[in-house]
């Protein structure tokens, strides 16, 4: 795919980035500021789904639509964008001074405007960010969202320093999206048009089924934090958050933003019928990735993360441990997400999301009676979601062939399930090697889970492996 290089190697950088900061706050703040800024980021993001308005994906579905009337909508959305992020903002500052009175004093307020600065920051970037997109220059946007993310970094130990925990996080945060507009904005082609009322109604009209399924989808992944927060405390939101955090860089730090790409690269093979081809070496390359970086993190999760992040976060060690089973089914369910995408099914996508929150929530509710219980909750939900959502793409089998994408999913999750057990019982017979026993067990893991994707991923992925091999390791004439 166009574009798919410069997005993995920018967010292997960037990701880079974000460890080595989170590696250093983890070190300098308690869990409890930790789980404040979780519960705030809660919100955030909710907020700013309904600040983007579902117009970042509709522009990129429509990227083969005529360009002049695409510039000109966009144009027209921008403004309309930006007084919807003014709007947002209050809101969001209403909320907290309603729902947090204890922290009405001046200084907390003036982290919570900081905070709400994000929506205006974000307003003025994202048409830069679909202008370049479209224009398909993914190494721009990788730079520079690479740099931002470095100067956040900078920004939040500058903070720590002169201010306090509280305030270098939200200036971190603050930081990130200002970093990032600003640089995007300053790389593309910029264009303002006064918005009409046929504008106006076309930009809530196109926009409520995605923002709505996106809402919906988005409590999916964050309903575990209220849950926890009422449950168990800010202390314990912190140690989950922490160790949902890594559980997400996998495949949501590096691996969620190809959506872009797959939508632009995409739309073509949607269009010519050779969908399945491309969703299924699409889940294949990823499957092989993920199913492997979540067995060996598994894996070795109890010594790794105390020894990163300091002994006061032994504790999420294990909430990370349990969180992995659920990594195994990250990618089946984003790829049944991009396909329904791809082929322009977006009430099905609103539906479809519906479905994961209650599952979400019920099995949340049933099973987390103790904090070391929701990862377990959120796997069952994540398991049920992905049968679901492959059962709804039955109704699409004139254009792609469910079950050949399914059985591959499948047998990556026995495969990586396997590797995790195997793995496990093979770690805790290690002796214990003053800190070596981590390399060591992520080798040994890998090693395990390379030899079950190699005898058990099928012939074409054996094929695909032996002709790298070869390239690697080339034969002697």
């Amino acid at each position: 795919m166009i574009g798919q290089k410069y997005v993995i190697i920018g967010q292997i950088v960037k990701v880079s980035i974000q460890f080595l900061g989170l590696v250093c706050l983890s070190r300098l703040v308690e869990p409890i500021f930790f789980g404040f800024i979780a519960l705030q980021i809660t919100v955030l993001a909710f907020l700013e789904i309904i600040r983007d308005w579902g117009m970042t994906t509709h522009s990129l579905q429509g990227s083969e639509t005529d360009s002049n009337r695409a510039v000109r909508e966009r144009a027209e959305w921008f403004l309309i964008g930006l007084a919807n992020s003014i709007l947002i903002g209050a809101i969001y500052l209403s909320m907290m001074y309603i729902f947090f009175p204890s922290f009405q004093g001046e200084s907390s307020f003036c982290v919570l405007f900081v905070l709400a600065s994000i929506f205006i920051a974000n307003a003025l970037g994202v048409q830069a960010h679909i202008s370049l997109s479209l224009e398909r220059k993914f190494g721009v946007i990788a730079i520079i969202e690479t740099i931002a993310q470095g100067l956040a970094l900078l920004a939040a130990l500058a903070i720590f320093l002169f201010f306090g925990p509280l305030e270098a996080l939200a200036g971190q945060l603050a930081a990130l999206a200002w970093c990032t507009s600003i640089g995007k904005v300053l790389a593309s082609s910029f264009s303002l048009a006064i918005p009409t009322l046929t504008s106006m109604k076309s930009y809530f009209r196109r926009g409520l089924s995605l923002t709505a399924a996106a809402a919906v989808n988005y409590w999916n992944f964050n309903v575990d934090n209220l849950i926890v927060s009422a449950k168990f405390g800010f202390s314990s939101l912190g140690l989950y958050s922490r160790a949902f955090q890594v559980y997400m860089v996998p495949v949501g730090q590096l691996i969620w933003p190809l959506e872009k790409v797959v939508l632009v690269n995409g739309i073509s093979h949607a269009k010519s019928g050779d969908l399945t081809y491309f969703a299924q070496k699409l889940q294949r390359q990823l499957q092989v990735y993920a199913v492997l970086i979540f067995a060996v993190l598994g894996v070795v999760s109890k010594d790794l993360l105390p020894m990163l992040l300091g002994a006061n976060w032994a504790d999420a060690a294990p909430l990370l441990s349990a969180l992995c089973l659920s990594g195994f089914l990250q990618i089946p369910n984003l790829i049944n997400v991009w396909i329904f995408l791809l082929l322009r099914a977006n009430a099905t996508v609103f539906v479809l999301s519906v479905i994961r929150v209650t599952l979400m929530f019920l099995s949340l509710f049933a099973i987390s009676t103790q904090l070391e219980t929701v990862p377990y909750g959120i796997f069952i939900a994540n398991l049920l979601a992905w049968i679901v959502s492959s059962l709804i793409l039955l109704r699409f089998s004139k254009q792609i062939q469910v079950a050949v994408i399914f059985i591959d999913a499948a047998k990556f999750l026995t495969i990586g399930l396997a590797s995790y057990l195997i793995g496990s019982l093979a770690y805790n017979h290690l002796p214990r090697l003053n800190g070596f026993e981590v390399p060591l067990g992520v080798l040994q893991t890998g090693l395990i889970c390379g030899l079950l994707i190699y005898l058990l991923g099928g012939g074409a992925l054996r094929k695909d492996l032996n002709s790298k091999l070869s390239g690697v390791w080339p034969k002697r004439s």
